[in-house]
């Protein structure tokens, strides 16, 4: 999710403090769109979340 997603953002917080082994991860530099927004970076999370054991 982005840092700028000024929308969302909030809300996504409250949910991930109620499902204890959900995982938010912030990236700097883009808004709602961070798949376009830091493509590069987003990837790199999302194989990584994939990967995991």
């Amino acid at each position: 999710m982005g840092i700028q997603d000024y929308m969302f953002l909030p809300f996504v917080k409250k949910i991930i403090m109620i499902h204890q082994n959900a995982t938010l991860i912030t990236l700097p530099g883009s808004g709602h769109v961070v798949n376009i927004d830091q493509p590069d970076l987003f990837n790199d999370h999302l194989l990584n979340f994939f990967l995991k054991d």
